[in-house]
C-alpha cells in the first residue's frame, strides 16, 4: 500500500512538472499587439488616456484563453480595447523543462494616449558602474511588477545583454532602491490582484574615476 502510495505521488509530481512552464509565452508579432492604431474612436473624443496592465492566460497553441484587467485607466472603453486586441495576439506559446509547449501566463502593458497626453510607460536607467562586464553586449532590457502599494514585486530579464551579470545588477539595483510608482494601480475586479506592468531598459557604463573628477 505504501509502494502504491508512493507511486501515485511520484506520478502526480511528474505530471506537475511536465505542465509547469520555465520559458513564459512570447508575442509572436509586436506589430500586432495594442497600439495607438486601435485608440477607440470615442476615447480620442473624450481626450481619454492612460497605461492598462493585464494577465493573459495564454493556452499550448498560443492563443490567449483569458484577460484579466490588472491596472485600470478608469475609462472602460480603453480597458476592454486593450484585451480586445490583446486575444487578437498570437503568441509562442509557453515551454516546459523538456521544451515541450505548455500553457502559460503572460503579463503585458500598453499606453494610451496622443502628443502630451500619452504616458511614458518604459523606464530608463542609466547606471554607471566600476567595471562594466566584458561580455556586455547591449543594454538590458527587462520588466518590472508594481504591487498595489507602488512597491515593485518583481523584476524579469526580457531580453538579455550579454552579460548574466549585467543583467542580474540591473535588476539588483531596481530592488534596492526601493521605487515607489504613483499612481498606485487597481485592477479591474474585485477578485483580481492590482499589478503594474512597466518594461525597462537600463544601459551600462564605466563610473568615471575620481581623478577624472578633479
Amino acid at each position: 500500500m505504501f509502494a502504491a502510495l508512493m507511486f501515485f505521488a511520484l506520478q502526480a509530481t511528474q505530471d506537475l512538472a511536465a505542465t509547469e512552464a520555465v520559458q513564459p509565452p512570447r508575442i509572436r508579432n509586436l506589430k500586432n499587439a495594442a497600439s495607438n492604431a486601435h485608440y477607440p474612436s470615442e476615447s480620442i473624443q473624450r481626450r481619454e488616456y492612460g497605461i492598462v496592465s493585464v494577465l493573459l492566460h495564454v493556452s499550448s497553441d498560443g492563443s490567449v484563453e483569458s484577460c484579466l484587467v490588472t491596472e485600470k485607466t478608469n475609462f472602460a472603453a480603453l480597458d476592454n480595447a486593450t484585451c480586445s486586441l490583446f486575444k487578437q495576439t498570437r503568441f509562442y506559446p509557453a515551454r516546459n523543462a523538456a521544451g515541450l509547449a505548455v500553457a502559460g501566463d503572460y503579463r503585458g502593458a500598453t499606453a494610451w494616449g496622443t502628443g502630451d497626453n500619452r504616458p511614458k510607460i518604459t523606464i530608463e536607467l542609466p547606471l554607471q558602474v566600476y567595471d562594466v562586464p566584458k561580455d556586455y553586449k547591449s543594454p538590458v532590457k527587462g520588466r518590472i511588477l508594481i504591487d498595489a502599494s507602488g512597491h515593485v514585486a518583481a523584476c524579469d530579464i526580457v531580453e538579455s545583454s550579454g552579460s548574466g551579470a549585467a543583467d542580474r545588477a540591473a535588476c539588483a539595483y531596481i530592488e534596492k532602491h526601493g521605487f515607489v510608482f504613483s499612481p498606485f494601480p487597481k485592477s479591474g475586479a474585485s477578485d483580481v490582484s492590482p499589478i503594474a506592468v512597466r518594461p525597462f531598459i537600463a544601459s551600462l557604463s564605466k563610473q568615471p574615476s575620481e581623478e577624472s573628477n578633479k
